[in-house]
């Protein structure tokens, strides 16, 4: 079973929940009984989630589609409170996550739960040191937009025109920030790269690459 860690305002939460392979974990799951994690006994993990209490053996991969917990997310908490249990939540996630005993598509990091928390000049940058052009326009003409989702060494693409070697870098760009998983835009109008993000917009191609790649991972692990 594919884990997804996100958020009740993920908008492709209704796609994840058409899945029962899928089963996701959001903010309000983490005030719920049943949860079990010890510090380095990771695998013997138990989970509350929207398909109910799940083992993390149980478990083929984690896809983290949050940055973090945010106060936003805690309605039900006492407003007060919602910015610390939002960090306390946030650094219980990160060390669980770290510890599962199955692939994950992009590892956490100090300060993210997705994978390096990198703005689009880093991404610009990593793109400039490959020779590739940048687009920070936000005219109407840079509104044609192509985008390439990166699973491991795949590469799912819209049809298109997209610039030369637009590939091959979203793959690189992949391999710099060492995750697995990345969406990268392009502006038709200028053949270059206008942004990256870690939370790349689903559809059941994307989903089942995922699930194909954590099986495989998980194969050679």
């Amino acid at each position: 079973m594919l884990l997804v860690v996100t958020s009740a305002n993920d908008p492709d939460l209704a796609l994840l929940s058409t899945r029962p392979s899928v089963a996701v974990v959001v903010p309000a799951h983490l005030s719920q009984a049943g949860w079990r994690y010890e510090v380095g006994a990771g695998r013997l993990s138990r989970l509350v989630t929207s398909r109910g209490e799940v083992g993390a053996d149980e478990l083929s991969g984690v896809l983290t589609r949050s940055q973090r917990v945010w106060k936003r997310d805690l309605p039900h908490i006492h407003e007060d409170d919602r910015e610390y249990v939002a960090a306390e939540m946030t650094a219980f996630l990160a060390a669980l996550i770290h510890e599962m005993p199955c692939p994950l598509l992009n590892r956490p990091t100090a300060n993210s739960l997705w994978g390096p928390s990198w703005t689009s000049e880093h991404w610009w940058r990593a793109a400039a040191r490959e020779g590739f052009p940048v687009c920070s326009n936000r005219q109407a003409i840079c509104t044609d937009v192509a985008s390439i989702v990166v699973v491991g060494k795949n590469a799912i693409f819209e049809n298109g025109l997209l610039p030369d070697r637009a590939v091959d870098l979203s793959l690189l760009l992949a391999a710099s920030a060492e995750v697995n998983l990345l969406e990268t835009r392009f502006c038709r109008a200028h053949k270059a790269l206008q942004d990256v993000t870690l939370r790349p917009e689903l559809n059941q191609d994307v989903l089942v690459e995922i699930e194909r790649h954590c099986a495989l991972a998980g194969r050679l692990a």
